[in-house]
Formats: structure tokens, C-alpha cells, sequence
């Protein structure tokens, strides 16, 4: 049995190790647009048009939309295998405020006949005015 709980235990501290971005605590006050930049750039085929447009992409975020990043890592380069490397984060931004929404919607309302029934009396009685 504890055998079974040193392995159990092992198996954990390996995938701990193993994926520490996933484990690591969110910032509020960073963004990382590397994988949403790179994605921009898939629309082209051209070699020489994709770090213009990597560029492009990472720009400022929008300041009169209340976000503010003083800090900007920006990279678009080739590695020593010949492919692009990008590298798109602000830092020390506006802290982003998660906030949840909650939709409520009305209940289907329900007609009964008599209600029915009234309006239709109601509107016979006003058919003299217009005849």
C-alpha cells in the first residue's frame, strides 16, 4: 500500500515538473499574444510578409480602451534551423478584473383560455366603434 502512495505521489511531482506554465500563478497585470499573433500569420504564404505582419499584430494594446503595458517583448526571428521564432508579451500592464456574467431569462409564460376569452370579448365590444 505505501508503495502504491510513493508512486501516486511521483506520478504528480512528474507532471508538476513537467508542465510548470500550467501551474504557474495568472497575472493580471501581463498578456501574452504570441499564440493569437502567430495564428495572424498563417493567413499568409509568403516568408518575407510574416514578420511584418507578426509586427502588426503585436502592437500596443489599445490605451483609450483602458489597457496600458508599459513593458513590450517583441520577437520575430529565425532560429539556427531556419524557422521563425515569435515572442509577443506585455508586462506591467492595467491589471485585468475578471468579472462572471449572469444571464437570467424570463420563463415562457402560459395562456390560459379565459384570459383569452376576455381579450376577445374585450375587442368584440370595440368592433361597433369602427362599423
Amino acid at each position: 500500500m505505501q508503495s502504491l502512495r510513493l508512486l501516486v505521489a511521483t506520478a504528480v511531482l512528474a507532471v508538476a515538473v513537467a508542465q510548470p506554465d500550467r501551474l504557474s500563478a495568472w497575472d493580471p497585470t501581463a498578456r501574452d499574444k504570441t499564440e493569437e499573433c502567430v495564428k495572424f500569420t498563417e493567413f499568409t504564404t509568403d516568408a518575407n510578409a510574416k514578420c511584418p505582419m507578426f509586427d502588426l499584430c503585436c502592437k500596443q494594446p489599445d490605451p483609450l480602451n483602458g489597457d496600458k503595458c508599459k513593458e513590450v517583448v517583441k520577437k520575430c526571428e529565425t532560429n539556427d534551423d531556419g524557422e521563425l521564432e515569435f515572442t509577443c508579451k506585455y508586462s506591467n500592464c492595467t491589471e485585468m478584473i475578471t468579472t462572471t456574467t449572469t444571464t437570467t431569462t424570463q420563463s415562457p409564460r402560459q395562456i390560459n383560455g379565459a384570459s383569452v376569452y376576455s381579450a376577445i370579448l374585450s375587442a368584440s365590444a370595440l368592433l361597433p366603434i369602427f362599423f
